[in-house]
Order: C-alpha cells, then structure tokens, then sequence
C-alpha cells in the first residue's frame, strides 16, 4: 500500500500509523478492536 509513495511519504504514513495504534496500548499489552490471525507458512 505504501509502495508508491516517496520515502519521505512512507515515513510520514508510519508515523501516523503509530501514532493511531497507541490508542489500543493498555498495561497489559496492546488490545485491539479486532480479532487479528497471524499466519506464517514456508515450503
């Protein structure tokens, strides 16, 4: 999704990415709003 942006572009996105995401962080750990399935596979 960030492929076509300039690297100045890309870090500005993460950025705001991070910044969003901070809202889910509790002490605990991080809880989102979602169920999230995490997937890794190799052949």
């Amino acid at each position: 999704m960030l492929a076509g942006l300039d690297e100045a572009s890309k870090e500005a996105a993460w950025k705001e990415i991070e910044n969003e995401l901070r809202k889910f962080e509790r002490p605990a750990g991080f809880e989102g709003p979602c169920e999230l399935l995490v997937v890794s596979a190799s052949a």
